[in-house]
């Protein structure tokens, strides 16, 4: 049976994720075998069949970094609201900045009420379901029209204060070269989002974070793991780099946790054909037995579902999506009907 390994770099970056390469790679001397597992496209990633018997299951912490940085604002901001109603903001984003596009795809007519909409109102419209399931299924459309995609890049950038080339950037990388934005376009949607819609996330997040780097040189994530800044100039990159280092550590390290944490179950308990195999920043993967898979489900997605304290004192608790398939590509029913499909714990 053909198999596929990577190394762990522990050290590969400074906000406590793990980067992964090949194993004894040495270059001039040794190419090294195997590959970087966490990075791959979801065609590659079909390739990868579990073993007769099991199962994969993929565990992913819910809007991870949005969900950290809505906690790092003031209790009551609006960004905070979409969580606590359970509205995904990158569908909340392109609603709001690409209205009239999907209004006209959508064809179910005006948007007006659910723009206008408070939040906390938002899913008591009739067609509420409905139509926030239509933004998330642009992702399958051809690239100008993908609303859902363009917002994520929108919202991952405004988080760290991107600038518009940034995302222009961004948006051309992850979709492989199909998404060009414009200066214009990329310019015009962070005002939307920082300007109109969360004004919060500079004029709280980002305040905070910078008073701190000032005035301490240091940053510490949510579990207390710090980051110093002693030698350090202060410069608009490097404030760039510190607005990212709370949100992406304290996800990092939920993930680290979990997997720790599951491994060590499976070695003390003897847990026959339990097998952790991939830490991918934000999320945990590992195949399982048939049999066991709604034991091993919960027991994954409660390790990742990691209790938090906010700067303001705030409990609340990370939220996790389970995925079970017999491949590691993305379910599709018509291409991929193998692969990881979102899982429904029994009631």
């Amino acid at each position: 049976m053909p198999i596929a390994t990577t190394a762990w770099h522990i050290a590969g970056t400074d906000t406590f994720r793990l980067a992964s390469r090949k194993l004894l790679e040495n270059k001039p001397f040794c190419n090294g075998y195997g590959s970087n597992l966490q990075n791959l496209t979801d065609r590659q990633s079909r390739i990868f069949i579990a073993p007769k018997g099991k199962k994969f299951i993929s565990c992913d912490q819910s809007g991870a970094e949005a969900f950290i940085v809505s906690y790092l604002c003031k209790p009551g901001c609006k960004y905070r609201e979409l969580f606590a109603n359970g509205i995904k903001p990158h569908s909340f984003v392109a609603l709001h900045i690409f209205t009239k596009q999907i209004e006209k795809l959508w064809g179910k007519g005006s948007l007006d009420a659910f723009t206008a909409s408070p939040i906390s109102k938002l899913r008591s419209i009739t067609g509420f379901k409905e139509l926030f399931d239509f933004i998330k299924f642009t992702d399958g459309l051809p690239p100008r029209l993908r609303f859902y995609f363009i917002a994520k890049q929108v919202c991952h950038s405004s988080n760290y204060d991107a600038s518009d080339n940034a995302l222009i950037t961004n948006t051309l990388q992850k979709s492989d070269g199909a998404i060009v934005l414009t200066k214009q376009e990329a310019g015009l949607f962070l005002d939307i989002l920082h300007n109109q819609l969360f004004p919060e996330i500079r004029g709280c997040f980002h305040k905070d974070v910078e008073l701190l780097l000032r005035t301490t040189r240091t940053l510490r994530n949510l579990f207390g793991y710090p980051k110093e800044y002693y030698y350090s100039v202060i410069t608009p990159k490097l404030l760039r780099e510190a607005y990212a280092f709370i949100p992406q550590s304290t996800v990092a390290t939920i993930t680290n946790i979990a997997y720790t944490q599951l491994q060590t179950i499976i070695e003390e308990e003897h847990l026959l054909g339990w097998d952790m195999l991939n830490n991918k920043h934000d999320s945990v993967m590992g195949q399982f037995p048939e049999d066991d898979i709604p034991q091993a489900a919960w027991l994954v997605k409660s390790f990742l579902e990691q209790e938090l304290v906010s700067p303001y004192g705030e409990k609340f608790r990370m939220k996790a999506e389970v995925s079970i398939g017999s491949n590691w590509g993305k379910y599709d029913s018509e291409n991929n009907p193998e692969g990881l499909k979102e899982y429904k714990f029994p009631t």
